[in-house]
């Protein structure tokens, strides 16, 4: 599906609530280098975002610790802040193309390295609400839907859940298959607000001419070959689970 509206960043659709988008974070008040070691405010890990190559540093998406990159309320000077990465935009050569079996996919035209950014995952940023009821109007309940889902915990509990949809707007990121030995890790950082921001770093060394695929996660519900709405995976993958994530709902 080509027909959807560019959008090289995730924007409110207007069943969000403005009033949360905009509730701006203070910025740091760095004169030199934005690193942990000089205890920048928008490092909030005991390691830096990202190496003085502008990757992501090993480990970092694991960490508990929230990915905050320096924004326009920082003191620090914008072009030469290492905490500045996504909001920079795509930086490797990539390109769509047919993917076989998958429809289009998303590929790398050159080396990419481990930790670097590849692009974010874009589209409007959609209530619960918003996302069921464009799936019923649209008819594709319980089939394959791009609605990426971000789950944010504290604890035990889920303390929020946003929905970023990029079926009617989005950017590059909407092409990216899933593989169940993804080269693609998904990250969650903000840059100045409150919203979340998903960005798809290159997990390993890519090679040129790659298909660039991150992991769509595991099934909400069971399902088995022809059940309704299930789709075979496509990976070929060494550990293949066989099947996409199925859900009883476009909000699982």
């Amino acid at each position: 599906q080509m027909e959807f509206d560019y959008t090289p960043y995730t924007v409110a659709s207007d069943s969000i609530d403005f009033d949360l988008l905009e509730c701006t974070m203070e910025g740091c008040d760095c004169d030199g280098e934005c690193t942990a070691a000089s205890f920048c405010s928008c490092i909030r890990s005991s390691m830096d975002n990202y190496n003085e190559g502008g990757r992501l540093m090993e480990g970092r998406e694991s960490d508990s610790a929230p990915l905050l990159e320096c924004h326009d309320s920082c003191s620090c000077v914008a072009m030469g802040c290492r905490n500045r990465r996504v909001q920079l935009g795509v930086k490797r050569k990539v390109e769509i193309r047919p993917s076989e079996g998958k429809g289009m996919g998303l590929f790398a035209v050159e080396r990419i390295q481990r930790g670097e950014f590849v692009c974010e995952y874009a589209g409007e940023m959609v209530s619960k609400e918003e996302v069921e009821r464009r799936k019923e109007e649209e008819g594709l309940s319980r089939q394959h839907n791009y609605v990426l889902t971000v789950k944010e915990h504290c604890a035990d509990s889920t303390l929020h859940t946003w929905f970023i949809d990029p079926s009617r707007k989005g950017n590059i990121g909407r092409f990216c298959n899933h593989s169940c030995d993804p080269c693609l890790g998904v990250v969650v950082l903000r840059v100045g607000t409150i919203a979340p921001i998903v960005g798809l770093f290159a997990l390993r060394d890519i090679p040129a001419g790659s298909e660039l695929c991150y992991d769509y996660g595991e099934s909400a519900m069971e399902g088995g070959e022809g059940g309704e709405g299930r789709k075979s995976c496509k990976c070929e993958a060494s550990g293949c689970r066989g099947w996409l994530p199925l859900s009883s709902s476009a909000t699982e």
